[in-house]
């Protein structure tokens, strides 16, 4: 989640831009008075004016919803899943997946990858983003139709902001690296010490509530299960 929200900052700012100019000693700083340094052809500037949508609420979508909220954006997600009283906490609007696509600004795709997530962001939804948009991948590609999202981005009608990829690990000569509509990183959004001991952490928490006679907070439900396993057919 930390990842995500990082990237799309970083979209939005186009940090690792900046930084390759500085890097290779570009003259900077010598800007027209009252220029602004964003892209003005893509999403920019500050996350907390933006409509977010956050496909896929579960352990990692809800903490992102939550904290663009904390940010001040206004928050739609997708995930027919989640408890309604949740989402009132957290003051996030639950809508269906063609609504979320048509007025968001940032879309962040948080949605493991099930039988029945496959393509769930579909080429037709994909065209239905309003130009200029920033997509955010952070669990697993499964959920995206990457052809139409790459043609989009190609076409310098999206921004992207990856983590995860169709094809693992993504070709050297592949068209979104070196772009300047598209931040990324290999895939290292769970590869830190701090997050595989806090998974730790939570097994044993979760073990020690069991011999206690409590309910574990990661209990692998039949429900659970049968979302992971098999393919649903799902409110759109």
């Amino acid at each position: 989640a930390e990842c995500a929200f990082g990237l799309a900052l970083a979209a939005l700012r186009r940090t690792a831009q900046w930084h390759c100019r500085m890097a290779n000693k570009e003259p900077l700083w010598k800007y027209a008075y009252g220029q602004f340094c964003d892209a003005p052809e893509f999403v920019n500037g500050d996350l907390g004016t933006k409509r977010i949508g956050v496909i896929g609420l579960g352990q990692i979508g809800r903490k992102i919803a939550q904290w663009c909220r904390a940010f001040g954006a206004m928050v739609d997600g997708y995930d027919p899943f989640v408890d309604e009283s949740l989402l009132k906490k957290w003051d996030v609007r639950l809508v269906d997946m063609d609504m979320l696509v048509s007025e968001a600004d940032i879309v962040f795709i948080a949605v493991p990858p099930t039988p029945s997530a496959r393509h769930l962001l579909s080429r037709e939804r994909i065209n239905r983003l309003h130009k200029g948009a920033l997509v955010v991948a952070i669990t697993r590609a499964h959920a995206i139709d990457m052809e139409a999202l790459r043609e989009r981005i190609l076409a310098d009608e999206l921004a992207g902001a990856f983590d995860v990829y169709d094809v693992e690990p993504l070709p050297v000569d592949d068209p979104l690296r070196g772009r300047d509509n598209v931040v990324h990183t290999p895939h290292i959004a769970g590869r830190t010490k701090d997050a595989n001991l806090r998974v730790a952490d939570m097994i044993v928490d979760d073990f020690t509530r069991v011999l206690k006679g409590e309910q574990p907070l990661g209990a692998l439900t039949p429900k659970a299960a049968t979302v992971r396993t098999e393919n649903i057919e799902l409110p759109f």
